[in-house]
């Protein structure tokens, strides 16, 4: 019966992956260069598996924040401010048609709710989906991952000066708080070395500012 129920699970997740990845597929715009398919659906899927296994969660729990994962950015798909709003309703109405319960959505709707600027998680669910949306400015690839969101603020017509959008990065990266114990371990150091880089950039862009 254990074995059942976990492949029904199993099942559930596959079908809403799918689902999703389709949806990203037909809908999800190419101005988007940042919150892409790439980031919910790998990204910060794959971040959230190792720090549930780091906090040491059960299944059950795993797949909540699995199925969260995946689904925080669908707001993006209507609008992109506040668009976790958007995501938190999507995953309220739609993932009992999945074989979710009411509960099981209610609680995916909050932990999607959670991820909103400026991140407030009230729990330990949250915390690591906090962690895991993050997990980027900690990892090699923060400049790379900056420089995408930059193109993607450029496409709604958000300019930012290459001085500004530098002082941004680094006022952000200052305060950055990781919340759970394992990203702090994995990440912090990775995302000190973010920081000086950027540091560094800027450092270089006031120098060659005096010629």
């Amino acid at each position: 019966m254990v074995s059942e129920g976990l492949r029904m699970k199993d099942a559930r997740f596959s079908l809403l992956y799918r689902h999703v990845e389709s949806f990203f597929l037909d809908r999800l715009p190419e101005s988007l260069h940042y919150h892409c398919s790439e980031h919910s659906l790998v990204d910060v899927l794959g971040a959230v598996r190792w720090l549930a296994q780091a906090q040491g969660l059960d299944a059950e729990q795993c797949e909540l924040l699995e199925v969260a994962a995946v689904l925080h950015d669908i707001g993006y798909l209507r609008r992109y401010d506040n668009n976790e709003v958007i995501a938190a309703r999507y995953a309220e109405r739609w993932l009992p048609y999945f074989g979710y319960t009411p509960q099981e959505a209610l609680c995916v709707a909050e932990l999607i709710r959670a991820t909103a600027m400026p991140q407030q998680p009230q729990t330990l669910l949250q915390q690591i989906l906090c962690d895991a949306d993050l997990d980027g400015l900690g990892c090699a690839t923060y400049w790379q991952q900056a420089i995408r969101l930059r193109w993607e603020l450029e496409a709604q017509g958000r300019y930012y000066t290459w001085q500004h959008w530098l002082e941004y990065h680094h006022t952000f990266l200052k305060k950055h708080r990781y919340f759970t114990p394992a990203a702090k371990m994995m990440r912090d150091v990775g995302k000190r070395e973010n920081l000086r880089f950027i540091e560094t950039k800027i450092n270089e862009f006031r120098y060659f500012s005096l010629f």
